[in-house]
């Protein structure tokens, strides 16, 4: 993962990550919807999850908003690997297959 390194949900589809250890420092984006409140969801695995798997974090985005999160100064590791997704609930996920999000993801190898 480099510095700057962006992942667009309309490319990715539910979700998008890294399936090696990586440290995260930063990450933002918007939800586009006008409508919708979903949950970006971070996953400590070396592949997409799957349905129904509980995320190490969450945080609601409303309609139209903007988020970021930056663990630490020295950042959040994940071990093996790293994943975002949107989900329509907080606890496990649930895929939004049409999100209108994009996310940018800042991090380096750990």
């Amino acid at each position: 993962m480099t510095v700057g390194e962006r992942f667009d949900q309309s490319d990715f589809g539910a979700s998008a990550g890294r399936a090696a250890p990586a440290v995260l420092d930063l990450i933002i984006g918007f939800n586009s919807s006008a409508v919708d409140l979903a949950y970006l969801q971070l996953f400590d695995a070396t592949e997409q999850p799957a349905d129904d798997t509980v995320p190490v974090r969450a945080w609601p985005v409303g309609p139209l908003a903007s988020f970021s999160y930056a663990p630490s100064q020295s950042g959040r590791k994940f071990d093996p690997g790293l994943w975002w997704a949107i989900s329509s609930t907080p606890d496990t996920l649930t895929p939004v297959p049409a999100a209108l999000w994009w996310v940018t993801l800042e991090g380096r190898d750990t």
